[in-house]
């Protein structure tokens, strides 16, 4: 499959309280080269960082999470959107995030999938999960 046939281009995002994000900047080029549509998704296993008003049960700060994280996913999609690209935001809680992202990226039939890698220390490497290195 050639780049011009891409037709969904799935970006893993880390961190979507950061702004600067090379993936996206990255996948954002390649969707408007082929016409693309974007979809920008997080996953997570856990809640942290805890919104600033915790429910009180468990599965009410799952969804506080996940509402938060997808506003933070908004303001990303946002200028991409302004410029013409189509872009959809999806957060997903499920456990391990990169098998979470295999799946989506399957029932989804992704053309690409675009994810950053994150530097980790030698002791890190042992005790962190490593999803950059498990996708």
């Amino acid at each position: 499959m050639s780049a011009t046939e891409w037709r969904n281009i799935v970006v893993a995002v880390r961190s979507p309280e950061q702004k600067r994000q090379a993936a996206i900047t990255k996948a954002a080029e390649l969707a408007r080269r082929c016409g693309a549509r974007l979809t920008l998704l997080h996953t997570f296993s856990v809640p942290y960082p805890l919104p600033s008003r915790i429910p009180a049960n468990s599965d009410d700060i799952l969804e506080a999470v996940a509402a938060e994280r997808r506003k933070q996913l908004a303001l990303l999609a946002k200028p991409l959107r302004a410029s013409g690209l189509k872009v959809d935001c999806k957060v997903v809680w499920d456990f391990p995030p990169a098998e979470a992202i295999v799946r989506h990226v399957l029932a989804s039939k992704a053309d690409l999938l675009v994810a950053e890698s994150q530097r980790h220390s030698r002791v890190g490497r042992w005790f962190l999960a490593n999803t950059d290195w498990e996708l």
